[in-house]
């Protein structure tokens, strides 16, 4: 009994001991010294528990003693709970990363459009320019509503970018024509990562690749249609890229109206 007693002075004091003897003589004896084995097997699952908890270890949870573990149960429940809130806190930080993304675009746009107005031509080209870097895309264009050419109305290709120069395939397109005449008649964003063959491809150092993403989105004014923004990329854009370019879109249209009309 004494010698049972100092082991579980030492269990008290927070030590385990690798391995506790059994002790001889009477069964109950022999009982306490195999309850204090278990209870020391216990304190190192409890030690390697708190250890995994602290080294953001998300492993399987802790195996209950007994139907009656209150102490494994709270642990448990103490280790889901910091799962959660690092989750939690893990997606508060990637929408505050989007939403400085998006505030932080319109407001350089913003800009553009505020200081750059001096012609169509000059806006359009730096805004597509920028477009197409803030986006992380690869080619850009602009395409201003004519209705004064002719019986149909025509899209004219006013401004484009593409790796560092200006670089576009088709000039002018009917409204209703393609994608981007399609775009024109709805008035709705078309995001695409399906690319019809043939539509566009991208010509760089690396040879020709076809993008992964195409990206249409109306310029309106007062929901009359200015123009149609045609963005090409070899990324899918995220939500958070299409809120903010739907976003950008829509504040060019007044300025291209003011610009066309005051020079």
């Amino acid at each position: 009994l004494t010698r049972a007693t100092d082991d579980l002075q030492r269990l008290a004091s927070g030590e385990v001991p690798e391995v506790i003897q059994n002790r001889g003589g009477l069964p109950e004896i022999i009982l306490i010294g195999q309850t204090m084995n278990r209870l020391a097997e216990r304190m190192k699952e409890l030690t390697a528990f708190a250890r995994a908890v602290n080294a953001d270890d998300s492993g399987s949870e802790l195996p209950l003693a007994g139907k009656n573990d209150a102490l494994g149960k709270e642990l448990n429940g103490l280790r889901r709970k910091i799962r959660d809130n690092a989750a939690q806190q893990q997606r508060n930080e990637e929408e505050n990363k989007r939403r400085l993304y998006i505030n932080d675009g319109l407001a350089k746009f913003a800009d553009i459009l505020r200081t750059g107005n001096t012609d169509i031509t000059s806006l359009g080209d730096v805004f597509v320019r920028e477009l197409v870097k803030y986006l992380g895309a690869i080619q850009g264009g602009l395409f201003l509503l004519d209705e004064n050419g002719g019986d149909q109305p025509v899209l004219s290709l006013v401004s484009s970018f593409a790796y560092n120069r200006k670089k576009y395939l088709q000039k002018t397109v009917a409204v209703g024509e393609g994608l981007v005449g399609t775009c024109a008649v709805e008035k709705q964003m078309i995001n695409m990562t399906e690319i019809p063959k043939g539509y566009i491809s991208i010509s760089s150092g690396l040879g020709d690749a076809k993008p992964d993403n195409l990206l249409l989105l109306p310029v309106l004014h007062e929901n009359d249609l200015v123009g149609v923004l045609e963005v090409a990329s070899l990324k899918k854009y995220p939500d958070h890229e299409l809120e903010f370019a739907r976003e950008a879109a829509a504040s060019l249209g007044s300025t291209l109206i003011y610009t066309r009309n005051n020079h």
